[in-house]
């Protein structure tokens, strides 16, 4: 497992949120590194999205990416 995003409307729902992440993790001797951890966030990039206060979009690096890509011109490059 390499990500965990927990998102909550309020920062009393988020510590009880991951409360229960926690404690689903512990109870299958499962456990973060503290330092790859980051809390109560406002805005997280994700698999080349970005969240933030309940909306998600593509990140527009992402997106300008693809729209710089070159054209297919033979078969073999599709």
């Amino acid at each position: 497992m390499d990500d965990i995003v927990v998102y909550s409307q309020t920062m009393d729902e988020h510590v009880e949120h991951l409360r229960q992440v926690f404690q689903a993790l512990k109870s299958n001797k499962l456990y973060v590194k503290k330092k790859k951890c980051s809390f109560a966030q406002e805005e997280v990039m994700f698999l080349g999205h970005i969240i933030e206060r309940g909306k998600i979009w593509m990140d527009q690096a992402k997106i300008q990416a693809i729209l710089e890509w070159e054209p297919p011109t033979k078969l073999t490059e599709l």
